[in-house]
Formats: structure tokens, sequence, C-alpha cells
């Protein structure tokens, strides 16, 4: 906004002194606000890399940091900034490390919330992964552990039969390979819930050890030492109906419950013919290996898949040799914990839940999120109060996985409601963000929210809007750190409530040249920082300025925030060659004693800590004396101008109430007289146009000074007002100290007029009575080349001030206006003639005067001379007739 240029009028006078209410310029923060760019402290540990990944503000002048890749697990630091440094904090019975622990924080009431969802265990040689959260009082003191989404291994899960076969068409070697490999499965899945059994066939079904058998002797080797090789025929399908009703029953050691599994090798085509409906009716799965040259027709995996469940490309295996059954553990393995894991074969539920990957408290629940729920469609888990409540995506309802819901999850302040946003940043490979409420004690879905560009990761951040402290929103904050346009990268998009639901209202950008950026990887709702009554949003770009990183600060306003940053930090600013500055925020509270909102950054390896600084409005007051310029003092008659004696008043206010310091301010002041003119109407002090000089405000006293304006003679304007303008700037001691506080940049210029008194009576209207007349003498016209005609005139007024006095002579067209001078006394008068309107052939022509411009005072009179040139081919007569008028 441009600065506004008229005065704000006259407010009062006394004792000959005028008091003008300055109106100030309006300029926009360019460069920065009240965030000190410089660090006031920069944290770290040992030199731990993921130092900085999350950070949380805590009462007390404390941050909680989490570190959830280091080595033998996360952790978590408690760092005092007006102390120490930083310690590590216990969190889980005895230890300070989980693994990922740090990877989520957030405060719920004066409790601390912290997740890792690195929480991995083996279950028959499956890895299951969820989370741990720790609920720490407000000394930072475990009060509670929560395993949000833990799976125990499930005993039992899983009944395996080899059916193996032990025909003449392979010779002792081969037989030798396919008990060894029986082995090696066996021993490898020796510390797992399978049980095993073995069965030869040829013409008949011989049995080598059963389930039972393996449960009371589970040692593979003992149980095969005494096998022989039948060396018959090949009666595969009697022997799959043998093992269906011989082997899988509870007398051989059968589990209720457990899956049935038959791994069916041979090498040759069956020499009976059947069916497999005895294996089918009773649920058992067949898994079967082809192995040697018998197998090397285009029909082979039809044939075979006539043994095997459906669908038999999954379960059919054809192995030209006997030495590749050495290289088929790891593939079988595989399947066989692949049956195991879930009674569901493609999908799995909360066993790779992650759970605690991003946390919340809503209204006393404590809400975590599960990205690899069911096959990473995502979910939230409300862990407390009361039992685990699992709430899962509603993208399953279309089958779709991978969305990732929970990779975010905040709640959402709504007097009377409990609601929760999640992100789902691969939701459709464009993103989504879901609003949950929880009515009746269940969440139910109440909005979506879609993403636009694909790949842009929308829901990755978000952050809800409380601008007026009311715990009322007033609205949501989505982070797409991936987003790219070209210019910049990664975009925030601003939804504000509108009848209940959230309806996008405008998007956050960085500057542009970085691409690649991240602008929305870290989102965070500040305080109050310059003291307007709203808060403040900041946002991390972490990878911009070659992944130095930077966070931008954006003012608040009613019902959201400004589009236009204020303020952008620099992460390579500081010096300390920090990396990744932006990915974590938080900036809730004062953490450096001040009583102002500080704001802590998150850093590859660091925590860097940026204080406040208050923020002070100052209002420039001008008085002067006397109230009016007398005139007749600035004539060319006058042997000097008049004084005019100004008085400069700063007025300053605390913007910020919350500073508990009382500020000490020196200020560098300027000011100028006319400073929109080339030439100026008056001078300060010892002669120049311009005052220059410093004070010191001390809390919100005023401070005034005083300067006497010297006002020039002889002016050719005294009817527009003198301006007299003033800005102002903070200037420290040294100029290497860093600024102890900002001056509000809406308050830092301002101007005020000195008027000119005008000789117009008691209604302030000015009555001007003008009269011209000939002098006395006789004007003779000499036709000859070069020589002229002079005309003298008086003009008088005696009437009040005229302004703009016209004197309008009209003359034959013969004449051409050469010159013209005028005389008031002895002293010279401001005069200046033109021709009017456009010349005739024949008629005559008007010559306009403008006389003492631009006033004319009452009670005076001028006398004016009007040269003329003789123009060549003119024909004259005897006489000629000049016409004068005044007005």
């Amino acid at each position: 906004m441009a600065a506004a240029g008229a005065s704000g009028g006259r407010v009062g006078s006394a004792g000959g002194l005028v008091l003008v209410g300055v109106l100030l310029a309006v300029l926009p923060p360019l460069g920065g606000f009240n965030l000190r760019p410089s660090p006031h402290r920069v944290l770290s540990h040992n030199g731990s890399r993921s130092f900085g990944h999350q950070v949380l503000q805590l009462p007390g002048a404390r941050i909680v940091v989490g570190a959830p890749v280091e080595e033998g697990g996360g952790r978590l630091y408690r760092c005092e900034v007006q102390g120490e440094g930083c310690t590590e904090l216990e969190v889980v019975k005895g230890n300070s490390s989980v693994s990922h622990m740090g990877m989520a924080l957030t405060r719920d009431g004066d409790s601390t919330i912290a997740c890792g969802p690195g929480l991995t265990r083996e279950c028959d040689r499956n890895v299951y992964v969820s989370g741990v959260c720790v609920l720490l009082d407000p000394e930072l003191r475990p009060r509670q552990e929560l395993f949000p989404g833990f799976q125990g291994c499930l005993p039992g899960t899983v009944d395996l039969a080899f059916l193996f076969d032990g025909s003449n068409s392979m010779n002792s070697q081969q037989f030798g390979a396919i008990r060894d490999f029986m082995v090696e499965v066996m021993e490898q899945l020796s510390n797992s819930s399978i049980r095993f059994a073995a069965v030869q066939f040829s013409d008949q079904a011989q049995t080598a050890f059963t389930l039972r058998d393996y449960a009371e002797r589970p040692r593979p080797r003992e149980l095969l030492q005494d096998l022989v090789q039948l060396r018959q025929l090949t009666d595969t399908f009697s022997a799959i109906k043998f093992v269906a009703e011989n082997i899988f029953t509870p007398e051989q050691g059968a589990r209720a419950g457990a899956k049935r599994v038959m791994i069916i090798i041979t090498d040759g085509d069956a020499t009976d013919t059947g069916t497999v409906q005895e294996a089918e009716e009773r649920g058992i799965m067949r898994y079967i290996i082809g192995v040697g040259n018998n197998f090397n027709t285009p029909n082979t995996q039809l044939y075979l898949s006539q043994f095997a469940s459906r669908p038999s490309s999954e379960f059919v295996k054809v192995l030209d040799s006997f030495d590749k059954l050495r290289g088929l553990f790891r593939e079988l393995q595989a399947k066989i914990y692949d049956i195991e894991g879930t009674s569901d074969q493609n999908r799995f539920h909360l066993e790779l839940s992650s759970s605690g990957f991003s946390v919340a408290a809503v209204n006393g629940r404590q809400v975590a999120g599960v990205v690899g729920a069911d096959n990473w469609a995502g979910g939230f888990l409300q862990m407390g109060p009361g039992p685990e409540l699992f709430v899962p995506s509603p993208s399953l309802a279309q089958n779709l996985t991978d969305t990732y819901l929970g990779y975010s999850v905040v709640g959402v302040p709504h007097p009377g409601r409990s609601l929760l946003a999640a992100g789902a940043p691969r939701h459709g490979h464009v993103g989504r963000v879901v609003v949950f409420e929880a009515a009746g004690g269940d969440w139910q879905e109440l909005q979506s929210l879609p993403g636009e560009q694909v790949g842009a990761y929308f829901g990755a951040t978000l952050c809800a809007l409380d601008g007026d402290g009311d715990g009322a929103s007033e609205g949501l904050l989505v982070g797409a750190p991936l987003h790219y346009d070209g210019r910049r990268g990664g975009r925030v998009h601003l939804y504000a409530w509108e009848k209940d639901r959230l309806k996008e209202a405008g998007e956050l950008s960085g500057a542009p040249g970085h691409p690649l950026g991240r602008f929305g990887a870290a989102l965070a709702a500040l305080g109050d920082l310059d003291g307007d009554g709203v808060a403040e949003v900041a946002v991390g770009a972490p990878m911009e300025d070659e992944e130095h990183g930077a966070v931008y600060i954006f003012p608040g306003c009613k019902g959201g925030v400004e589009p236009r940053y204020s303020q952008r930090l620099e992460g390579r600013a500081g010096g300390f060659g920090i990396r990744y500055f932006g990915q974590a925020l938080d900036g809730a509270m004062d953490v450096t004693g001040d009583g102002m909102v500080d704001l802590a950054v998150g850093a590859q390896g660091h925590v860097v800590v940026l204080s406040s600084l208050p923020i002070l409005t100052v209002t420039p007051l001008l008085s002067f004396s006397p109230p009016l310029i007398p005139v007749r003092a600035v004539d060319c008659s006058a042997t000097a101008g008049p004084r005019v004696r100004l008085r400069l008043c700063l007025q300053p206010r605390l913007d910020t109430k919350s500073y508990t310091g009382r500020p000490v301010v020196p200020l560098a002041f300027h000011v100028a007289v006319d400073p929109q003119r080339v030439r100026g109407r008056g001078v300060l002090g010892a002669g120049g146009r311009r005052w220059d000089g410093r004070l010191e405000l001390r809390g919100e006293e005023t401070r005034c000074l005083e300067e006497t304006l010297h006002v020039l003679t002889c002016l050719e304007d005294f009817v527009t007002s003198i301006r007299v303008a003033v800005n102002f700037s903070l200037h420290p001691d040294d100029p290497r100290d860093a600024p102890r506080l900002v001056l509000n940049p809406e308050s830092t210029a301002g101007w005020t007029e000195i008027p000119f008194e005008k000789n117009c009576g008691a209604d302030e209207v000015c009555e001007a009575d003008l009269g011209v007349r000939e002098l006395p003498g006789d004007a003779v016209l000499v036709g000859a080349p070069g020589m002229g005609l002079a005309v003298a005139l008086k003009l008088w007024n005696r009437g009040e001030d005229a302004y703009g006095a016209t004197l309008r002579l009209r003359h034959p067209r013969g004449l051409s206006f050469r010159r013209a001078g005028a005389t008031q006394g002895s002293s010279p008068v401001a005069v200046s003639c033109q021709e009017q309107g456009t010349p005739t052939a024949t008629g005559p022509r008007d010559l306009g005067c403008n006389v003492s411009r631009p006033v004319l005072r009452g009670d005076s009179q001028v006398v004016l001379e009007v040269i003329f040139d003789v123009l060549q081919n003119s024909s004259w007569d005897e006489q000629l007739e000049l016409t004068a008028n005044a007005s």
C-alpha cells in the first residue's frame, strides 16, 4: 500500500501552538518481521544426525526432541533452553531407546505423548511391525506405556505334511536330495510353531513320521534316519487321499484351527487315477514340486495343476534338476509364511501397522496413526481412554490399499465436538484428507478433501487453525510438500469452515526458485507473534537453499491466514552449516523467558531456537507555532522570512503486551521540508532542508524535540502548505548487535503540512475587487522592422486577496506579444502572459496574463508594461484599439 498524502487536519490549538495529527505511511513488511533471524540457541547432542526430527515445546523453557533414527533405536531428549543443554529421557522400562522412538510427539494436557512406530518381533520368521507410545508426566517421567496395534504370535497356525516320491524312477542320489531338502526346511523353521509330518509314496503310502511324532521329537534328522526308498510305481492320487485321511487327524497330532498344508514332491507322472476331493473337503492347501527331466514338456504345468490348490500358478513349481532343490527354501519359506500369516492370503491387517507413525490428542482421546494397516491402506487407533479401537481407512470399501491413511493426524478444535483430520498422501496417487468425528463412542467419516496433483503427497502434514485462541478451529492447513509447478516445490492448501463443511479458501507458497524445496514438509500453528490478537503460522521448507532449508512465517488474519509471508528465515544464515532446517516446527509458548512466543525449528542434528522480538508502534506527532505562516512576511520586500517553531514528539506503544521487559529503543529520525519539491520553501536549523538526529525511547514514555523552520522570502508559491515529512528507524548502539525489538512497519513514517495565512476576512471566503486602467502617456506605433508597441497599465485590488488574478488584453492581429513586466513599488512582481485561443485571419487576438501569481494582495496595485512586436506587411489606421479587463 502506498503512503497516503493528505494532512490529518487540525485537532486543536492553544496559545498559538497547533498540534497536527500525522497520517502514517503504510509500508509492507519486506525482509522480515519480529522473529530474530539469528538463533537464540542451537541445541544438539553428541553428533546425533536424527536429533531434531521432531520438536515439542513444554512449559518451563523445555523442548522435547525426537531422534528416531539412532543406532540401537530411537531416542527422546529433554533440552533446557536456558540451562545446560540436552539429556536422554528414559522412556520404556529402564531403557532410553525404542526403535524409531520420537517419530511423533504431541501434548495432551499436562502430559506428553511420544511414539515410535518401529516395534518389531519375529513370529515364525514373519516380522511384525507395530509401535510403542509413552505417556510422560509433567516432569517427563514415564507414566504409561501403550502398544497400539500389537499383534501377538499365533501358536499352532500351520500343520505341514511332506508327501514325497520314492518310486523307482529316481536313483538313490536323487532320493537323497529330496530327503536333504525336507531336513533343511524343517531345521530352518525349527524355532517356529509349525508342525511337520512326512509320508513317502510309491505304489503305496508309508508314513515316515506323524505330526505328533514331530511335536514330541522335533529333530528331523533323527526322524528320517531309517528312511528307505520304496522303489515301486507312482500312485500319486491314492497317496494324497492317504495323507488327507490319516495324517491330518487329531490322533496323529493335527491341531484344531491350524492351517493344513501338503507339499508334494514328485519326479514323474502318476501311475494311478483319481481326484483330490478328500484334500479339498478337508481344506488342505497343496503345493506341488515337479523335479527332474520328466517334466520338460509344454503340458507339464497343466498336468501338475490337477494336484495343486488354486490358483495353480501360485502352487506349482517345476525344477529341471534335483540340485535346484537346495535353492528352493527361501521361496518355499515365503509361501509358508504367506499361508501362515493371515486367513486372507493377500492381505495383512495390523501385522505391519507401524502404529505411532503419527499421534494426536482429541478431547481426552489419544489417537495414533497406523499407516501400515490393511496392506498400507492405513487407519488410526484410539489408544485410550478405554479399550483400543481401530478405525480403518474408508478406501477399503473400494478395495484401495497403499493409501497411507494415518501418515498424519491432528485434532481439529470445535466446541462440543471431537474432530480428527487424517492424511492419506498416496490415496489415488494424488492424496486425500479424511475428517472424522467421534459421536457416540465411534468414529464416523465426516468429510473427505481430495488432492489434485499426482505425487504431491497431499495430506503428508496437517495443522489445525485456532487463530484467536477461543477453542474453535477457523480451518485446516494441508501440506503437499512434493507439489511441483516448475518454480516452487511444495504447497499448502488452506481450508475454512463454511456451514459445518471445510471449503478450500486459498493456498500458501514459498519463494520462487526452489522447485525441490518441499515447502509444507512441516506445519505449526504459532502463538500471537505480532500482538494483533491473531496467531501466526510457520511452514517449513527443509530442502530449499541447496538443502540448508528455510522457514516461512505467515501472518494470521480473521478466519484464516494471509497468503503472503511476512518473514523467511534461512537455515544457512546462522553460519552453522545446518541442513534440513524446517523439517520440524513448534511455536506454542515462551522458552526464552521474556513472555513472548518463541519458535523451535528442527534440522539435521540440531534444534534452532528463534526468539520473538517485541514490536513497538511509534506514532509521530508534529506541532508548530505560529499556526499560520504570515504571507506578507514572505513577500519579496521582506528582509527576512518568518520563523516557525517545530516540535517533534514520538509516542511509543508496545504491541506485544506479553513482553515482560521494558524496552530501551534508540531511534534515528529524519525530518525533511518540502521533500517532494526540487526547491524547498524553508530551511531547518543551520540552513539545510533536513533535520537528522536520534533519541532514546524508554518503555512507553513519549519523547519530544524542537527545531526552528526558517521560511524563505519572495516565494512564488505561498498558497500550497509547506509539507514536513518525518521517518525513523532503529539506531542500535553497536551496529553489530541484533536489534532488541522491531518497529511496526506500518508506523515508521508520516507527514504534516504548515498552511499559509489567507486574507479573506472572518468568513474565510476571499472577495476581491479588481480594476485596471491605462497609465497616462501616448503609445506611438512605429511601423518599422524591429520596432514595437509598449502599453503601460495599472492593475489594482481594493478588496480581499485575489488568488490567480488575471489580466486579459485584446489587441489587433498585427501585433505579436514579446514580453511583459510588472512592479509593485520598486519590487518586481511575477507576471506571465500567453496568447489565448486560436488566431483568426481577420479578427483581434487575446493575451492572458497571470499577475502577482499566486496572490494579488488586497489594497495593492501593480504596474504592468506589455511590449508587442509589429508584424511586417500589416496595415494600420490612424488609431488602434486595445481592450483590457481584470478578473
